[in-house]
């Protein structure tokens, strides 16, 4: 493969991609994730018509690494191609099967204006209850590191991901050095790499500009900040202080009685307040970061199928909202994929659960956790509480981040 090298590599994947990813191709009005508009089709064939024209002329070792990029990227193309085609039947499908159920709950609407923290920290406010957790609060929760043990919360990023494709895919690693072909004085070599992913296909945050209704973000910020180059208020890069302080693991599965809980069983503050007692009684209160276990990503690592760990899941149901609130939670995390039970409670709304929490309420979520091996050590040593760490990627205009959370003990 005389003459061709990493940096090509990028810059016909940026060169391909972005003028299908511009702001003034999307203003007109065509969703890069819609296959029906020739959005994942077009890239697709845009990508399969590069990749020939690129490799035409090219010879090379199968077993190089340039070559198993170069397939890699090839992957991705087709890849994109397929999940055209599927995209909009899933979408229907996925719609019917997460508002199967009986309405049992209250107008999401009027539990939100109940516990609306909107105003609460002042007018400019974009980190909600993230401000539970102060200064003496911080300091508080570093002297639970006791044992100094460490456990990472976070799942691999990389292709073995849960993401079933459509709306999202799991990550892409490419590299775009080797060294292998490097001549610099001395017998320096180095490697370089790039990913290309969702910021919220894996263990991450969502950002208070993730989730709206009627026009507005939380704390009254215009919907339309929201913008194909990113959101001006409520981003994630506005809690880059950290998302940092007293952790508490609720193990609801374990209280359950069993490895994971049932795709939509509907978690209680009865719920939640058992685990709490079946755990010796630990404290829960303002400013805390609670985590709690439904043992799905479990399930995921038995199983290994996407589509059956996002046909559904255990979750909060709407009324933990107001446990949520009552107990001040500065923010909330789960093994699951959405915090919330899907299929929802109120067969004619999706998602009500993240809109009273984020928009709201003003609480930041995070998703697909790995709990398992904390888990296990909190059953040992009956500690269910631990100084806990998870900075977000300063995204500007992000509306989620990626993290590897962490646990100390």
């Amino acid at each position: 493969m005389k003459g061709f090298n990493g940096p090509i590599i990028g810059d016909w994947l940026e060169r391909t991609t972005t003028s299908r990813c511009s702001p003034r191709y999307i203003s007109t009005g065509r969703d890069i994730s819609n296959g029906e508009h020739g959005g994942l089709r077009q890239l697709a064939a845009n990508l399969s018509a590069k990749w020939s024209k690129v490799t035409k002329h090219q010879t090379w070792s199968a077993g190089s690494r340039y070559t198993r990029g170069l397939l890699r990227v090839s992957e991705f193309a087709n890849s994109l191609g397929r999940l055209a085609f599927r995209r909009a039947e899933r979408q229907n499908q996925a719609t019917r099967q997460l508002t199967q159920r009986k309405g049992t709950v209250d107008d999401f609407r009027t539990v939100g204006v109940r516990l609306r923290n909107w105003g609460r920290w002042g007018s400019d406010d974009q980190r909600g209850t993230m401000n539970f957790v102060t200064p003496d609060k911080l300091v508080a929760a570093g002297k639970l590191i006791r044992t100094g043990k460490t456990f990472d919360l976070g799942i691999p990023f990389d292709e073995s991901g849960p993401q079933p494709g459509g709306g999202r895919i799991n990550p892409v690693h490419l590299m775009s050095q080797t060294g292998d072909r490097q001549i610099f004085p001395g017998g320096f070599r180095y490697a370089d790499d790039y990913i290309f992913m969702p910021l919220q296909c894996a263990t991450q945050w969502d950002s208070l500009a993730h989730v709206y209704y009627d026009d507005q973000l939380y704390n009254g910020f215009p919907a339309k900040d929201v913008t194909v180059v990113g959101a001006f208020h409520c981003s994630i890069e506005h809690q880059g202080k950290g998302i940092a302080g007293r952790g508490v693991l609720l193990d609801i599965a374990r209280y359950k009685g069993v490895e994971w809980l049932e795709r939509g069983y509907v978690i209680t503050p009865a719920d939640l307040e058992g685990a709490k007692a079946a755990q010796g009684g630990v404290a829960i209160g303002s400013g805390d970061i609670l985590v709690f276990r439904t043992g799905w990503r479990k399930k995921f690592v038995i199983e290994k199928s996407a589509l059956s760990f996002m046909d559904g899941e255990p979750g909060l149901g709407q009324d933990c909202c107001a446990w949520l609130h009552e107990h001040e939670i500065a923010a909330v995390a789960s093994d699951n994929w959405a915090i919330e039970v899907l299929p929802g409670e109120d067969p004619d709304t999706v998602f009500n659960v993240h809109m009273v929490l984020i928009r709201d309420m003003g609480m930041t979520l995070g998703e697909i956790f790995d709990l398992e091996e904390l888990a296990a050590d909190c059953a040992g040593d009956g500690v269910y509480e631990f100084f806990f760490c998870a900075p977000v990627l300063k995204v500007t205009g992000g509306v989620g981040s990626p993290i590897n959370p962490l646990a100390f003990k």
